[in-house]
C-alpha cells in the first residue's frame, strides 16, 4: 500500500515500489531512484511512470518521458 492505493491491485511491479530509505511527500505517487542514478515517479492517480532521469551511457534510445500503463497493457508491462 502506498497511501490509499493498493499496488499489488494496480499490479505495480516490487521494484517499482516505494523505497523505505527514502521519503515520500506526494499524496498520488513517489519517486524510485535507482544505484546508477536513474530515478522514475510512479503517478498512480493518472496511471503512468515518468522517467526523470536516465542513467548516465543510457543511449539514445533512453529518453525520459512519460509512460502509460494502459497504453502498454499495464503497470507491470510498461
Amino acid at each position: 500500500m502506498f497511501k490509499t492505493y493498493n499496488l499489488r491491485e494496480l499490479e505495480v511491479p516490487q521494484s517499482a515500489w516505494p523505497q523505505a530509505s527514502r521519503p515520500h511527500l506526494g499524496a498520488h505517487g513517489y519517486t524510485v531512484m535507482a544505484a546508477n542514478g536513474a530515478a522514475i515517479e510512479v503517478l498512480l492517480r493518472t496511471q503512468a511512470y515518468v522517467v526523470k532521469r536516465i542513467a548516465p551511457g543510457g543511449g539514445e534510445e533512453c529518453k525520459a518521458g512519460q509512460i502509460s500503463w494502459k497504453k502498454c497493457g499495464g503497470a507491470f508491462k510498461a
